[in-house]
């Protein structure tokens, strides 16, 4: 009978030492615990003036993929609370992902049109017209996150400058 223990503790010492093994390697290389990191997008300034033609309107986008990519086209969408977001008015699409990123490298991507996966932290500039589309309203710039599958966005405000007339008196 203690031989047949002894077998017994054997095979379950072994079972238990392949699950901790597993358990503690994936742990150890990150694979057990590796979570999806999201995509992160910013804009700047959240509030832009556009219409005074002395100076030249510009807003900053930062994207910064996750660990499984993003779309290498963003968007710019009007932001409308009565509108699912694929009817908010696009104003802009352009692809984002070439040239060189933000630490001197060429960007990383996969494809070369939508669809197309971006690996590489890339900030660039969007110059608004002086005069066009935009209204005063609220705007959003968006990507696509592969690794959550949905877009990422980030919300500013466009104000149309408006001249101080000239004829108005002082009070």
């Amino acid at each position: 009978m203690e031989k047949k223990n002894f077998v017994y503790t054997l095979v379950v010492t072994f079972i238990v030492g392949l699950f901790m093994g597993g358990f503690l390697t994936g742990a150890v290389t990150g694979q057990f615990f590796r979570r999806p990191v999201p995509t992160t997008i910013s804009v700047s300034p959240k509030e832009v003036i556009i219409g005074n033609t002395d100076e030249i309107s510009e807003l900053t986008i930062k994207i910064t993929p996750g660990n499984r990519g993003s779309e290498a086209i963003y968007e710019i969408r009007r932001d409308d609370p009565y509108r699912d977001d694929e009817k908010d008015l696009k104003i802009i699409e352009d692809q984002w992902c070439k040239g060189m990123d933000d630490f001197g490298n060429p960007v990383i991507k996969t494809g070369s049109d939508r669809g197309s996966k971006c690996f590489s932290q890339k900030t660039f500039t969007y110059s608004f017209p002086t005069r066009g589309f935009f209204e005063g309203n609220a705007y959003y710039a968006k990507v696509y996150d592969f690794a959550t599958k949905s877009y990422v966005k980030s919300y500013f405000k466009v104000r149309v400058y408006e001249t101080p007339d000239a004829g108005a008196s002082r009070s």
